[in-house]
């Protein structure tokens, strides 16, 4: 990707300083649908507890929710509970913020920063730790400690590493360590035992420089257990080769089915399922421990994703039902003055659009049903610890099946041709064959 192109060039960022005005095409129209998507967020209860939860904490809130739900992922995945999460809860965290700060003219300011004034992991962190990286240095090795946390999420901004992927291969490694598939004569002497949070830090320094365990860590969960073989692959929580966010999939399956059908991956931004995580009511209830019936919502949440992006804006807006479709069409008819945008189905057919031009771009490059799926361990593994205890994904295939006929594409996942000519790219039909 173009990380990796700049990374190999040594190029840390680009900078773009611009001299002029930007001018939306209708000023008035843009301020009045302004005015009614926070009249949106007034009026609307749970929007308005969400914003006000995200201006107040940040994302950082979602660890006594998480927990409280028993999705809170733990142990690599085994337990959707922490015992001692309460010393890692969002007031916590509060004692030791320094400042808050969000993107350019954003009201909500989610970004936090925080500072440890003293100790061995004194440290200033100027945006974050956020949910998901606290739960990467806490849920995956069974460690609610507070200040490694903000000192791990800063060591992995200086040096470069994604958090999420970074603590599920080392959650990974602290099971196989536990199963005697890797000895301290793997790990250069460290002991991973759960709760260890020590050993973790030190090796986040170890994979940053590739050295030691590092060099092997740094390759992340898939090709890890892969080098290491003698069935260490089966405890890589990943879905496509990337590692799953802080959210149980057995106890939250409509997002479970959104990480395994997202074409990037797992990912939690992709197709955000706030109705069972949040209650959101739009574009229906849902039981967040359903088997099958919930396809609908997958697709939604992906759909209104792609759609909510085309106009480069913040994913919490979909997440916490900030904004409805009909309202972000008239800000950006406003804004570009495109007749077309102004039309809710147009905009949900672009929606379409990208996510087929993404897949057909996945199965051009060999991917399909085979990877549409979530670890063997939420199939079959029954999950343990919280209100969730019990459960796991059943029916993922009935699931895929319903999920693939309303996308329009066959069983193999594979967008059919009436499709793509439907959505306007039937120029990828032979693309597709190739």
């Amino acid at each position: 990707g173009v990380g990796t192109v700049m990374g190999a060039k040594n190029l840390k960022a680009l900078a773009i300083v611009g001299t002029g005005r930007v001018t939306p095409h209708d000023p008035k129209a843009l301020k009045a649908a302004v005015a009614e998507q926070l009249e949106w967020v007034k009026a609307n209860p749970m929007s308005s507890v969400s914003f006000d939860v995200m201006h107040t904490t940040g994302t950082i809130a979602g660890i006594e929710y998480g927990n409280s739900l028993g999705t809170f992922p733990t142990r690599n995945n085994r337990w959707g509970q922490m015992e001692g999460f309460e010393k890692i809860a969002s007031s916590e965290y509060q004692k030791l913020l320094t400042r808050k700060y969000g993107c350019y003219a954003c009201r909500v300011k989610c970004y936090c920063g925080y500072k440890v004034k003293s100790g061995r992991y004194k440290c200033v962190s100027v945006g974050g730790p956020n949910y998901e990286s606290v739960w990467a240095f806490t849920g995956t090795i069974d460690s609610p400690e507070l200040e490694p946390t903000i000192y791990a999420d800063t060591r992995c901004d200086d040096v470069g590493v994604d958090t999420i992927s970074m603590g599920v291969t080392i959650g990974c490694a602290f099971e196989l360590f536990e199963r005697g598939l890797i000895t301290t004569k793997d790990t250069d002497g460290l002991k991973l035992v759960w709760g260890n949070h020590d050993a973790a830090l030190q090796l986040i320094e170890k994979t940053a420089r590739r050295e030691g365990f590092g060099d092997l860590l740094a390759e992340g969960s898939v090709r890890m257990t892969q080098r290491l073989g003698r069935g260490a692959e089966a405890y890589a929580m990943h879905i496509k080769g990337q590692e799953m966010p802080g959210y149980e999939p057995r106890g939250l399956k409509a997002q479970g089915m959104n990480f395994a059908t997202a074409n990037v991956g797992a990912n939690h931004n992709y197709g955000y399922a706030s109705q069972e995580i949040y209650g959101v009511q739009v574009p229906r209830p849902t039981d967040p421990y359903a088997d099958e019936g919930n396809a609908d919502i997958t697709k939604y949440n992906q759909d209104v994703t792609a759609m909510i992006e085309t106009g480069i804006q913040c994913t919490f807006y979909s997440i916490c039902d900030w904004i409805t479709p009909e309202i972000f069409s008239k800000l950006l008819v406003a804004a570009t003055g495109i007749p077309e945008h102004g039309d809710v189905q147009h905009m949900w057919k672009v929606a379409e659009r990208i996510y087929n031009i993404e897949r057909a771009f996945a199965i051009r490059e060999g991917f399909g049903r085979k990877d549409d799926s979530l670890p063997q361990r939420i199939l079959t593994e029954e999950l343990q610890k919280g209100p969730a205890e019990g459960q796991r994904v059943r029916k993922q295939d009935v699931f895929l099946d319903q999920y693939y006929d309303l996308r329009g594409w066959d069983r193999s996942g594979i967008p059919t041709e009436k499709k793509l000519r439907e959505l306007g790219l039937g120029d990828l039909v032979s693309d597709i064959v190739k």
